[in-house]
């Protein structure tokens, strides 16, 4: 019995276009799922229960931050966040290194109240401590 021949010597060419495709598709997952900005952290102080002193002996400037976005002061006075490092009871605070109480109701957002607390540090304030309204 004679197998016809059909004018190759029986090895077939090996494609690597198939393997091209792959490398080129991992290559493009990889360049877009990368992430190459850097991280910012935030540095948070959280109060032990142990070692605190009572309420009523430290001077704490009591900030609220409201659902809407307005800062309302502890005299029930309302104003706007771009406002807050020009208002005259943050700025005596500030100066006399009074502690910085930032209450938030439950529905603020994250961004709201990194905003605040960004423009308090950058108005000098020491301490920001964030407290949430329940």
């Amino acid at each position: 019995m004679q197998l016809a021949e059909s004018g190759s010597s029986g090895r077939r060419a090996i494609s690597l276009t198939p393997l091209i495709d792959v490398v080129f598709i991992l290559l493009l997952f990889f360049m877009l799922s990368t992430q190459f900005s850097q991280q910012q952290a935030m540095q948070l102080t959280v109060p032990s229960e142990a070692g605190t002193a009572p309420a009523e002996d430290i001077t704490v400037l009591k900030l609220r931050l409201s659902v809407d976005g307005n800062i309302i002061l502890q005299d029930k006075e309302s104003i706007l966040p771009a406002l807050l490092a020009s208002h005259t009871s943050v700025l005596s605070a500030i100066s006399q290194a009074v502690p910085i109480q930032l209450d938030a109701d439950d529905e603020v957002s994250l961004q709201q109240l990194i905003l605040v607390t960004d423009l308090l540090e950058q108005a000098g304030a020491g301490t920001v401590k964030l407290t949430a309204l329940r």
